[in-house]
């Protein structure tokens, strides 16, 4: 394993930036660098508007078709419509878009790395030295790997969850936003295939970030905030499969951390298309709720314990009776590898109880008054905090989502084995890369899973396992 070296931290693309650079991830507030170029918000602002107006046309070209097919997903993306489903919340996965792994990247990003951990070097049980507890099931990963997000997106449809929040740094070409946005908009584009609703949670921070370095002065600060504003409007507020509430785009901002109260609001009235806020743990007074998050600052001796986590929730709970709306949480655990990784003094420890952390959290989310539930998260292996299917909790987690959704949901049509689908989709597709035939049979694997035909998928393939004998490849 390479050790860390004090003087600063490796990206996700091997470059590195100073220690001092305040970008943590969610309890250790850290992102990482990529080399910047010069932008000018007033060029992205004239941009932007040149490119909304021809993306309206495109929407209202493709609407008639995109409508039809949300009419067909089993989600309708804004939670008060009015119809059956406004009496159960949606179900929305945490997503970090920000991982980085060979071959689709040149090098091991720093969410795998953290500068201590080699994934070159292997363990007894063949397993990569990766940052963290947990081990992917379909091994590290690079998040703008295709194949890797069709997995994902398909795990999720066929788990039962309604949709993705991505957390989201803006469109910046300074240290890595500008290639997460990239990323981001890989994500969405397979959501909307998938027909699962999105949304995005917006850390401020960035702001900080782009001010301590000279990229941005701290007068402009809320102009900047206009642009990234009206980015939003133009690239998704305005898309049918957006997450809403009451007709209003829901935005999540982690913080705020950066912005001001007063700050926010003006940049919130500084445009009538104004959306639904929740900021983190409680409503400030620009925002219209909040969202639940772990309470690893409740942690005593190094534990979260359940006592203190469910005074947490019960907290939020009575809480947000008296907010717009809320966005309630559903936690597997915590156990981040900070520590260990040398970075900092690790932020203590959640048991996940063999699972039963997350059963109760997300059947107490499931029967709060919230709007929406949270997954936290998808994929934060650096913290711990992982449902996607690993080496050594297997489906666990996304076959409590399925139980759930069929206890609210009878006609939910998916069972456990389907999850084993998209695993052993994504297996044939690194192994038979360079076959055009088996990469086109593959391909009609992969559009039954979106179209929600899961016995059609295994059909098809039951005949590619018969054409190209693969030997435990399930």
């Amino acid at each position: 394993m390479r050790m860390l070296d004090m003087r600063g931290y490796e990206n996700g693309r091997g470059e590195r930036i100073r220690t001092s650079d305040p970008l943590l991830p969610k309890q250790m507030r850290y992102r990482a660098a990529l080399r910047p170029d010069e932008r000018d918000d007033r060029r992205w602002q004239t941009a932007i508007q040149a490119r909304r107006a021809a993306r309206l046309v495109w929407r209202y070209v493709c609407v008639i078709g995109i409508a039809a097919f949300v009419l067909s997903a089993p989600i309708n993306v804004d939670a008060d419509n009015g119809d059956d489903q406004t009496t159960q919340p949606l179900v929305l996965a945490h997503y970090m878009p920000w991982y980085a792994a060979p071959p689709t990247d040149e090098r091991w990003g720093w969410h795998w790395t953290m500068n201590r951990f080699n994934p070159n070097d292997t363990d007894a049980n063949g397993r990569r030295q990766v940052a963290s507890h947990q081990y992917p099931l379909i091994e590290p990963y690079a998040t703008n790997d295709p194949d890797l997000l069709e997995n994902h997106v398909l795990l999720m449809k066929l788990a039962g969850i309604d949709g993705i929040i991505i957390d989201w740094y803006g469109f910046e070409d300074v240290y890595d936003y500008r290639w997460l946005n990239e990323t981001t908009h890989r994500v969405i584009e397979v959501a909307r295939r998938a027909g699962l609703g999105y949304a995005v949670c917006y850390e401020d921070r960035t702001v900080r970030a782009m001010v301590n370095m000279g990229r941005l002065s701290a007068d402009d600060a809320v102009a900047h905030g206009n642009a990234v504003m009206e980015y939003l409007r133009a690239e998704w507020f305005g898309d049918p499969l957006y997450l809403k509430w009451d007709g209003r785009p829901l935005f999540l901002i982690f913080g705020p951390e950066y912005y001001s109260e007063a700050q926010w609001e003006e940049i919130l009235s500084a445009n009538d298309e104004r959306p639904m806020v929740a900021t983190l743990h409680e409503r400030k007074a620009f925002a219209d709720g909040a969202f639940a998050w772990l309470p690893m600052w409740a942690a005593r001796d190094g534990t979260l314990t359940t006592q203190r986590l469910q005074e947490y929730v019960e907290t939020f709970t009575r809480w947000s009776k008296d907010w717009t709306f809320s966005v309630a949480a559903a936690f597997p655990g915590f156990h981040d590898i900070y520590q260990e990784a040398g970075v900092m003094e690790s932020h203590g420890y959640l048991d996940d109880r063999r699972g039963e952390t997350f059963r109760e959290t997300l059947d107490l989310a499931l029967n709060s008054a919230a709007a929406f539930v949270q997954l936290a998260t998808w994929n934060d292996y650096g913290e711990g905090t992982v449902i996607e299917p690993t080496a050594d909790q297997g489906f666990r987690e996304l076959e409590t989502l399925q139980t759930a959704r069929r206890q609210r949901q009878t006609a939910f049509p998916y069972e456990p084995d389907d999850l084993r689908l998209p695993v052993t989709l994504y297996r044939l597709r690194k192994q038979f890369a360079q076959n055009p035939d088996a990469a086109s049979r593959l391909d009609a694997i992969s559009q039954a899973l979106f179209d929600g035909d899961a016995t059609l998928a295994r059909e098809r393939l039951d005949r590619f396992l018969a054409a190209f004998p693969t030997p435990e490849v399930r």
